[in-house]
């Protein structure tokens, strides 16, 4: 039986409103998009790519210049330390004052010479103009970032060549040596443009913190949206009822297209579900993993399939979870969850935030065009709600429940059963001799079992590899234990 067998779950028009009248459900969500390029860029891909190359060419050319001298630096910086060596052999020695005067004066010319050299290679923009323009050019017209300061920018690459030995990338040197230099600029950039273009937030309750609490809206730069593109921008909306947040998705989809803004893979949108907690309403992790459908997710989110950045349930939450016999069934449905280990990885589709607060975020929704969905966006966003509804009520679906789980009971038994009799029949063909014992023990065995998989003949044996080694390793267990080893 397939995982996508079990994990079908329709919402009814009844449990639609339900969860729109929740007052005790709130949700956010992560808007990730890129404006216009008409908005601030005055340069094309194509053209960027090749300030890119040209950048490359001259910080190339510089560094040959730079490494015909580095042997002579090198030489210079042996001779100072050998004669500051000696200098201080000579004090240590209480040696002759004129014998330590001249030492002292040997090692005085040579750091004379040395500093020369260091301020004749020195970095500025007067030595490498053409680099340093190209830098500006990209940073400036394509990322809408003003380097401010020259003297500041000089600096950063000054330290880096000294540590380094050579001058940075043009990728380094924007992305790293002066990331500091930017933030700044970066914030206000996005701040003042989306303020300029209307974007419907409240604008006396917006913050660049990302770590600021749920009651603000946010605008933060996501690493995900820097690389080869005009202005990316990620806007992160308060805490709110679902129904209110449903209201603000469609006036933001609104205004994205009035703007031309453009999404595509590299965009999610990601949306935050809590449920108030009390004595009565605490998630069950292993419920929400087996209510939550993703096929209706995926159906018009198809780009998300796959993606690293909204791993599918298939591929970590429901490969941890080892509820092999009826005794498991009844702690689960007992809400007996301690033995259970929760994958609370971010990359997850379904990201477990904090249980303790029922607070999980949903990463499925994204992609290309994803501000033309709006229908498919809300029905999903209620979807959410619903499924943390059912997995926060221990009564809620309890037969559902407890049939779902009874799936996966058959699913990961029939899964090693197969592995047990493919074990078996590998021993027995192999060319290690066995006693009349080993051979009756291993053969009544293979019986058993084989007998037992014709109630598991549709089983899909399609599963992760880490959740294969664990099932392979108790199959391990009963051969061993039946003959005795």
């Amino acid at each position: 039986m397939r995982l996508k067998q079990f994990l079908q779950e329709s919402i009814t028009q009844q449990e639609f409103a339900d969860v729109l009248k929740n007052k005790n459900l709130m949700a956010g969500c992560e808007f990730e998009f890129y404006l216009d390029e008409d908005t601030g860029v005055s340069v094309t891909k194509d053209e960027l790519d090749d300030l890119w190359e040209k950048a490359d060419d001259e910080r190339r050319k510089e560094n040959r210049r730079v490494g015909d001298h580095a042997q002579e630096k090198r030489e210079l910086e042996d001779e100072l330390y050998e004669l500051d060596n000696k200098y201080n052999d000579l004090i240590d020695e209480d040696a002759d004052e004129d014998l330590i005067d001249d030492a002292k004066q040997d090692l005085t010319e040579k750091q004379d010479e040395v500093d020369y050299l260091y301020e004749k290679y020195e970095l500025s923009h007067e030595d490498l103009p053409n680099y340093f323009k190209l830098i500006e050019t990209i940073s400036d017209e394509f990322y809408s970032h003003d380097l401010g300061d020259p003297y500041q920018f000089d600096e950063a690459c000054y330290q880096w060549m000294f540590e380094d030995g050579e001058i940075p990338s043009p990728e380094d040197l924007l992305y790293t040596t002066v990331d500091e230099i930017l933030e700044e600029n970066s914030e206000i950039d996005r701040f003042d443009t989306l303020r300029d273009m209307d974007f419907p937030l409240d604008w006396n309750n917006v913050t660049f913190d990302d770590d600021a609490d749920e009651t603000w809206w946010k605008i933060v730069e996501d690493i995900s949206l820097k690389t080869n593109r005009p202005l990316g921008v990620e806007v992160v909306t308060p805490a709110m009822p679902i129904n209110k947040l449903i209201n603000t998705i469609e006036d933001v989809f609104k205004w994205m297209k009035k703007h031309n803004c453009w999404t595509d893979k590299t965009c999610g949108f990601h949306v935050h579900v809590s449920l108030k907690r009390s004595e009565y309403s605490k998630v069950d992790p292993v419920k929400l993993m087996l209510f939550v459908e993703e096929g209706l997710l995926y159906k018009k989110f198809e780009d998300r399939i796959n993606n690293g950045m909204a791993k599918s349930l298939n591929d970590g939450h429901l490969n941890i979870y080892e509820p092999f016999s009826i005794k498991k069934v009844q702690e689960l449905l007992n809400d007996e969850l301690s033995h259970i280990t929760v994958n609370k990885e971010k990359m997850m589709g379904v990201h477990l935030i904090d249980l303790a607060e029922n607070h999980v975020e949903f990463r499925y929704m994204g992609a290309k065009d994803y501000q033309n969905k709006f229908s498919e966006v809300r029905i999903n966003v209620v979807n959410y709600g619903h499924w943390l509804s059912i997995a926060c009520d221990k009564e809620y679906k309890r037969k559902e429940y407890a049939r779902k789980i009874g799936n996966i009971v058959d699913r990961y038994n029939g899964i090693w059963t197969k592995i047990l009799v493919s074990m078996i029949q590998n021993i027995l063909d192999g060319t290690l001799q066995k006693s009349p014992r080993e051979l009756k023990i291993l053969n009544k065995l293979y019986r058993k079992y084989k007998t037992n998989l014709s109630y598991y003949k549709k089983v899909d044996l399609n599963i992760h590899p880490r959740m294969k080694n664990k099932l392979r390793a108790r199959a391990d267990v009963v051969i061993t234990d039946a003959l005795g080893v």
